[in-house]
């Protein structure tokens, strides 16, 4: 390694030392009611970006562990969670790719933050960076429903996830269980049908026969 090569290393690593400071020094318990002090929970996204340079997995992965462990922290009543969707932006921006990161944040989010506004914008912001994971629409649809307690517009988001091939099977099962629950059991045995008319998973198909099943007789009971 030349001496130029070395120093640069020797610097980026510091400048992510200095980051990871400045991190460490958010996560500090203040004495006033003991919750993290409000000095935004990481540097500026430029800052860190600018920070990374070329260590930009480094630099995800030290926000990730960060973003971690404030939920913990939360989860112990050690903060009220009100930074922690700075934590998952850092991470998203540093690394686009890690879908994960998407998936967890905004789960926090719309479940223990109670704000499924935010949740949802993060998973669009993981659909734009990762247009051909079928995960992001998915998530959408179980958040809306779970959290949301709209199953018209869980639907909507559970369609769309069925148009990944990868995602099909899931979505059109979630898809099929929300139109059992709202009645609609004529639509859910469609959808079942369809499942185990196109599936190349033998268990799904199992569950399909089960669930068809029960269908069949629920609607015989029908006056």
């Amino acid at each position: 390694m030349s001496a130029r090569r070395a120093a640069r290393h020797a610097l980026v690593l510091g400048v992510l030392a200095l980051v990871c400071g400045a991190l460490a020094r958010a996560g500090t318990v203040a004495a006033d009611g003991g919750l993290w002090r409000r000095v935004g929970a990481l540097p500026a996204l430029p800052l860190l970006e600018s920070a990374a340079l070329g260590y930009r997995s480094a630099a995800a992965d030290l926000a990730w562990l960060q973003a971690v462990q404030y939920y913990g922290e939360f989860r112990q009543g050690g903060n009220d969670l009100s930074e922690f969707r700075h934590f998952v932006a850092a991470v998203n921006a540093l690394d686009p790719r890690f879908e994960h990161a998407y998936v967890f944040g905004a789960t926090v989010l719309a479940t223990d933050g109670g704000d499924l506004a935010a949740a949802l914008e993060v998973l669009r912001r993981g659909a734009r960076a990762n247009p051909e994971s079928a995960s992001f629409p998915f998530e959408m649809g179980f958040l809306t429903y779970v959290a949301g307690g709209d199953p018209r517009a869980a639907l909507g988001y559970f369609t769309l996830a069925a148009r990944h091939p990868q995602g099909r099977d899931r979505a059109r099962r979630f898809a099929a269980y929300i139109n059992r629950r709202m009645g609609r059991l004529e639509t859910a045995w469609l959808l079942w049908q369809d499942i185990y008319r196109t599936t190349t998973d033998a268990s799904m198909r199992q569950v399909a026969v089960h669930a068809l099943r029960k269908l069949e007789a629920e609607i015989g009971r029908q006056p």
